[in-house]
């Protein structure tokens, strides 16, 4: 405070024991310029001001922006836990912080073996890391892994996503080739993933064909209105098409025809069943109906493969004879 200021104080104020009064600090030329060069080197900016209070209070500013910024970027540590790192060094910028404006002028040096190895290493690597597109390759790799995780060990790639695992867990992503090398192996496993999920769509594609030539067989179909049999067709069709289409893991896109779709026949096959005879009981058997009860879980003989035969074999007939059809599609 100037003189005027410090008058002023105490004439408002009649508390006047809580207040000490200390001589202004005596700060030279070459501090201040050892500031400024530190200031420039920390900063890659020039410290505005000439006089020793004017520029300790304005690299204080810019400190606390710097320690805002990288607070700013601890909310997102729980996807990004290498920023885990920025903790001490938040930290050392607070012990700055909390002392007087001129301490950093009269501790430049100290300041600088304090700080300036972090900043180079760390800071001015993760800022450009979290502004720029690496933060989403990053993110990107890592939802790509767990959200394809079942794909690639069906394609045999465990290899390849224990390094994806190892270099996602790196304590300093934003250090050397690590965001590229990253994205270079999604790309690959996404190429390969690719390729089989267009064949395993291609399958499925097929299946759905089937299941809409089992419907369009039943001896109910030509019975009823070609417009209905259009129309329960293409319905079928598009639905089952659709999940395929829709799913992206290899389990779903089997499940589209494999359990989706059947539940869609068994619902069409009893609307062709109504519409050509509403005063008709057929009924169809379920999944559960047609399960065959054995005892052995895996047939490893020809000896197995009769017995099951002859249990298959009886289980249905009892659905037959209960008035059940029994559809194979």
């Amino acid at each position: 405070k100037d003189r005027t200021e410090v008058y002023d104080i105490l004439r408002k104020n009649r508390n006047l024991e809580s207040y000490v009064i200390r001589p202004a600090p005596e700060i030279g030329g070459d501090q201040i310029k050892a500031l400024k060069a530190f200031h420039h080197e920390f900063f890659h900016e020039e410290l505005q001001g000439e006089q020793p209070k004017e520029c300790g209070v304005a690299f204080k500013q810019r400190l606390l922006e710097l320690r805002q910024q990288l607070e700013g970027y601890l909310r997102e540590r729980d996807l990004l836990q290498f920023l885990a790192r920025l903790d001490p060094i938040i930290k050392s910028y607070n012990a700055i912080l909390d002392k007087e404006w001129s301490y950093a002028l009269e501790n430049v040096d100290k300041i600088s073996a304090d700080l300036l190895p972090d900043k180079l290493s760390h800071v001015d690597l993760i800022i450009p890391f979290m502004t720029g597109s690496q933060r989403e390759i990053w993110l990107e790799g890592q939802r790509y892994l767990f959200g394809h995780l079942s794909n690639l060990h069906e394609l045999g790639l465990d290899a390849e996503v224990e390094e994806l695992k190892r270099l996602l867990a790196s304590p300093e992503p934003y250090a050397g080739m690590t965001v590229k090398t990253v994205r270079d192996l999604v790309d690959r496993l996404r190429k390969a993933e690719g390729a089989e999920l267009k064949q395993q769509r291609a399958e499925a594609g097929k299946s759905c064909d089937k299941l809409v030539e089992a419907l369009q067989e039943m001896p109910e179909f030509n019975k009823i209105e070609s417009d209905e049999q259009k129309r329960l067709s293409g319905d079928l069709e598009r639905e089952i098409t659709r999940r395929i289409e829709q799913a992206s893991i290899f389990g779903e896109v089997r499940d589209a025809v494999q359990t989706y779709g059947q539940l869609l026949l068994h619902k069409a096959r009893k609307e062709v069943v109504k519409l050509a005879d509403p005063e008709s009981k057929v009924v169809y058997a379920s999944a559960t109906d047609k399960q065959v009860p054995f005892q052995k879980g895996e047939l490893r003989s020809e000896q197995d493969v009769a017995e099951y035969a002859e249990a298959l074999k009886a289980s249905w007939n009892k659905l037959v004879k209960s008035g059940k059809r029994i559809g194979l599609t």
